[in-house]
């Protein structure tokens, strides 16, 4: 489990930036595999669209 570090609001973005750049240089492994980023996209797109019609809606499946 990836270790949480206390930080002020304005460093969030930039922690991010950098693990993602470590990333990207295969220094460390990402803290979200890419299956439960697909599943939380497909979930703010749900509620996008129940926000929108008022209606229920089922987030899409995604296989991993």
């Amino acid at each position: 489990m990836a270790q949480q570090q206390a930080c002020a609001a304005g460093d969030a973005l930039r922690l991010q930036l950098e693990h993602f750049l470590q990333v990207v240089r295969g220094e460390v492994e990402p803290l979200v595999s890419a299956e439960d980023a697909a599943r939380t996209l497909a979930l703010v797109e749900a509620i996008g669209a129940a926000a929108a019609s008022g209606r229920a809606c089922t987030p899409a499946s995604v296989e991993g």
